[in-house]
């Protein structure tokens, strides 16, 4: 960062493993491609760094830290805070942490919507209030919110509902096999 001024948020690779067994269980790289870019790319992909390889610049960080009303998932808020006071988000190639996995992470799998979903469902929200000029970022990540929701929520709604956000073959396909199945195929 300190060879590049424009740059206000810097990120990295991590090894993500299981806490019991130390064992590797993939690159976080592997399940969220890396991007560079401005504000609208944080806005559009959504959490794609993790909160552990994050580094900020103080100066553009919000006056009052992170916003008191998204209680588990505020980070996506205080990057995209962060990045509207200019500059970029810059990935470094390389592993330099690792993060834990374990039965109660807060993006551990359960079956009901959690505080951490809910929470970026409002993200996209409040992004939309601050930050209108981004509509069609913001709706598309709302629209890949609900398609990662689609199994704890009314699965065709959530399907509907994406598709008509910002349309997508995931969204159009998995409604299909989910109709043409007779509602047995969620895919």
């Amino acid at each position: 960062m300190e060879s590049n001024p424009s740059c206000t948020i810097s990120y990295h690779d991590l090894e993500v493993f299981e806490s019991d067994s130390n064992k590797l269980l993939y690159m976080f790289s592997d399940k969220n491609p890396p991007k560079n870019g401005k504000i609208q790319t944080s806005i559009k992909w959504g959490t794609f760094n993790g909160a552990c390889s994050t580094m900020t610049r103080k100066d553009k960080c919000p006056k009052l830290g992170f916003y008191k009303n998204i209680p588990v998932a505020s980070d996506w808020l205080f990057w995209i805070e962060t990045l509207s006071n200019g500059g970029t988000i810059n990935y470094i190639n390389k592993s330099l942490g690792r993060y834990r996995r374990h039965s109660n992470n807060i993006t551990a799998h359960s079956l009901e919507l959690s505080q951490n979903e809910l929470d970026h469902l409002n993200t996209c929200n409040i992004i939309l209030q601050r930050w209108p000029q981004f509509f069609s970022e913001s709706m598309y990540c709302y629209s890949q919110r609900l398609i990662q929701s689609r199994h704890k929520l009314p699965y065709l709604k959530c399907l509907i509902k994406s598709f008509l956000i910002s349309p997508t073959i995931k969204a159009a396909t998995a409604g299909i096999v989910y109709i043409v199945s007779f509602r047995k195929i969620k895919l």
